[in-house]
């Protein structure tokens, strides 16, 4: 028989989660009035509110929490970007006007659209800020788990060019609109859950580490890591090949964590880092020993 202390902990999960959902209804219901008409923005929104949702739940209960968030599959062609098969608008800075339809695919359209899908995907995980794959459908506990944010091809009307270029200076050089930051300030540089036994105690770094891969690591008596490739930070789009804009977890989270205590946590307990960026097929399969892939809208 359970204790009495262990009935009213299960009681109090059990609520705890009641009230999740009823905030979730009413924030759900609220982006439908706010944003109605803008698919994309309620999608991002219910996605973010889900995520926060699943990242408060207290174990067991965490898999009571699914995070409702889709993959989208963006489509550069040479004369129009396309979201889900629907025709988006994109600046196109040769003109000074924001557009759906424009004369030739450049590299500045692929490099704005793709950063800005990047920066919708780490916002909507909370910018690695916040403890939340617990949950076993959702990913398994082991290695680098992703989630895929985008899907992005190019079809083959883009005649006009091979490759688009020089994504990374873009990220570094480009302001986030109404924001004083730039891309790669905020996917990059801010402050977010990482292991300082691996990437140290500079939070700016983290990504920048991250990327560069990583050797085993040798405690003790055996490897206690695997190797991990290097992810091609400056990379090229080249428009025969696909790529995945992925939010990424490497190592185990700590079970404090999980119980809500890791705020209390030193620093150093922290076993979990979380990265962000768009990797072509193959280095998808390098990096990720298990990968999610959400419902399309």
């Amino acid at each position: 028989m359970k204790s009495k202390k262990g009935v009213d902990a299960i009681y109090s999960n059990i609520a705890i989660v009641i009230a999740l959902a009823a905030v979730a209804v009413v924030l759900l219901l609220w982006v439908g009035k706010v944003y109605a008409g803008t698919d994309d923005t309620k999608d991002r929104l219910a996605c973010r509110s889900t995520v926060s949702a699943q990242a408060v739940t207290l174990n067991p209960i965490k898999d009571l929490v699914d995070p409702d968030c889709p993959t989208y599959n963006i489509k550069f062609y040479n004369n129009r970007v396309e979201k889900n098969t629907k025709a988006i608008n994109v600046y196109d800075i040769r003109s000074g006007t924001v557009t759906k339809k424009f004369d030739g695919l450049s590299d500045d359209i692929v490099n704005r659209v793709l950063a800005e899908e990047l920066r919708l995907c780490w916002w909507q995980f909370l910018e690695g800020k916040k403890s939340i794959w617990s949950i076993s459908f959702f990913f398994r506990n082991d290695g680098q788990t992703c989630y895929i944010c985008d899907e992005v091809l190019f079809d083959e009307s883009v005649n006009n060019q091979l490759s688009f270029k020089k994504f990374l200076e873009f990220t570094q050089k480009t302001k986030i609109s109404n924001s004083d930051q730039t891309y790669y300030q905020y996917f990059a540089e801010q402050q977010r859950l990482y292991d300082q036994s691996v990437y140290g105690t500079n939070p700016k770094v983290v990504w920048d580490k991250f990327a560069d891969g990583r050797v085993k690591k040798f405690i003790g008596i055996d490897f206690l890591e695997k190797d991990r490739p290097p992810i091609t930070k400056d990379v090229v789009f080249n428009k025969n090949e696909v790529y995945f804009v992925v939010f990424m977890r490497e190592g185990e989270a700590m079970e404090k964590y999980f119980r809500g205590e890791g705020k209390n946590a030193p620093p150093d307990e922290v076993k979990e880092t979380y990265f962000s960026y768009v990797l072509s097929s193959k280095e998808l399969m390098e990096q990720c020993t298990s990968k999610k892939r959400g419902v399309n809208k």
